[in-house]
C-alpha cells in the first residue's frame, strides 16, 4: 500500500485515485468505496458527514 500511495503522490490530484487503484490493481469505483466507507465510518468525520449528506440531499431536491 505505501508503495502505491508514493507512486500515486506524483500524480496530478485529479488523477491520484486512478493512478492508485491502477497500482492496486483494483477498479476506481472500489478505491473509492473503500475511502468512503472508511471516511464514514470514521468517529471523528461524523459532522462532516452530516454536512456533506445535507448538501447531497439539497441537491437531489
Amino acid at each position: 500500500m505505501n508503495a502505491a500511495i508514493d507512486v500515486a503522490a506524483g500524480s496530478d490530484c485529479h488523477d491520484y485515485f486512478f493512478e492508485l487503484a491502477r497500482v492496486l490493481a483494483i477498479s476506481y469505483e472500489e478505491v473509492f468505496s473503500k475511502l468512503c466507507d472508511l471516511w464514514v465510518g470514521d468517529e471523528s468525520n461524523k459532522e462532516s458527514v452530516k454536512e456533506f449528506i445535507g448538501k447531497l440531499e439539497t441537491l437531489a431536491a
